[in-house]
C-alpha cells in the first residue's frame, strides 16, 4: 500500500541518543515505502518554535509522532487546525492535567501507543487519554517502556500500519 501521508518524528530528547538513521523502525519504514522525516532534536524538542520550523517546511499533511505533550500542545494550542497535521500518533501517553480541557480540541485521528513496561505513563494515563480525545485508539506493547518505536519496532509498525490504513 503506498502512503500520502509523511510520518514527522518529533522526538524528545532522550529519544534522540537512541534515535538513527540505522534505527530498525526506519528500516522498516523505508521496506514498506511509508515516508517519514525526523525533526531535529538538538533543541529543547517541546518548544513552539522548533515544532513551527518543522512544519513550516512541509507543504502535505503529515501525521506527527511524538510524545503526548508534545502532540497534544501542537494540536490544542493552535486557534485554527493547522490542515497540515493530518493525524497523530502519541507515545507515552503522560500528559498534565493542565492540558485536559484541551483534549476536546482535537479533531484528527489519534492513535495513542503505551509501553506496558513504561515507568513514565502509565496504562492508566494512555487509556484516560483515550476516554479524552473523541477520535482515537488505544494500544499497548509489552515488554516495552517509554519508547516502543525504538524498543519495540515491529510491534509498533504493526499498530502504525493498521492506524494508516484505516485511518488514511
Amino acid at each position: 500500500m503506498a502512503y500520502t501521508k509523511e510520518l514527522l518524528f518529533l522526538p524528545s530528547s532522550s529519544e534522540c541518543t537512541h534515535l538513527t538513521r540505522e534505527s530498525k523502525i526506519f528500516e522498516l519504514l523505508l521496506e514498506r515505502r511509508i515516508p517519514y522525516t525526523v525533526c531535529d532534536c538538538t533543541d529543547r524538542i517541546g518548544s513552539q518554535t522548533n515544532i513551527k520550523a518543522c512544519l513550516s517546511q512541509r507543504e502535505d499533511p503529515i501525521i506527527a509522532v511524538s510524545s503526548a505533550e508534545t502532540v497534544v500542545h501542537l494540536l490544542s494550542f493552535l486557534t485554527i487546525p493547522d490542515p497540515r497535521i493530518a493525524g497523530a500518533v502519541l507515545i507515552s501517553p503522560h500528559f498534565s492535567d493542565s492540558l485536559r480541557t484541551r483534549l476536546s480540541r482535537i479533531e484528527v485521528p489519534v492513535l495513542i501507543i503505551n509501553g506496558a513496561d513504561d515507568t513514565f505513563a502509565a496504562k492508566m494515563e494512555g487509556m484516560k487519554l483515550h476516554d479524552l480525545i473523541e477520535n482515537s485508539s488505544y494500544r499497548t506493547i509489552k515488554g516495552c517502556g517509554s519508547s516502543p518505536y525504538v524498543e519495540q519496532p515491529l510491534r509498533f509498525l504493526i499498530y502504525l500500519d493498521k492506524f494508516l490504513s484505516d485511518e488514511f
